[in-house]
């Protein structure tokens, strides 16, 4: 469930704002999975923050319940080997939710640490809380 609105929006932003490093796979992967990863990483990055901290756009959509969020200060992305041996990896969604900027513009982070990052999630509470700043 998102704001397929948003996901266009940010999608946009992402492919002219996000550089695509190289790709040191064996068997580098084609274009179109490699687009196809850029649209999941983006679409996980937009319903994490909804989790968090909801959305109205959901309500309108006919989902009151989840558009509430859980109004969490931290969050938590557990990837390894259930998630990530058939999609993307967290990281995208962490970097981005934990700068001060998006697609939407400036804004406060939203502090999201993946896999076992659970001690390093709290020490960027800690710092955002102490700071008021973005800690990545």
């Amino acid at each position: 469930i998102y704001d397929q609105e948003e996901y266009k929006q940010a999608l946009t932003w992402v492919k002219n704002n996000c550089k695509e490093g190289k790709d040191y796979n064996s068997v580098p992967k084609s274009r179109d999975q490699k687009d196809a990863e850029w649209k999941t990483v983006v679409k996980m990055a937009i319903i994490a923050r909804d989790l968090m901290v909801g959305n109205p756009k959901l309500k309108e959509m006919g989902f009151g319940e989840e558009a509430l969020g859980h109004n969490a200060i931290l969050a938590g992305f557990q990837g390894q080997r259930q998630w990530t041996d058939y999609q993307p990896n967290g990281d995208f969604l962490e970097a981005i939710l934990c700068s001060s900027f998006d697609w939407n513009g400036l804004r406060t982070p939203y502090l999201v640490a993946t896999e076992n990052d659970s001690l390093n999630g709290v020490v960027m509470l800690f710092g955002h809380l102490l700071t008021n700043t973005a800690q990545m």
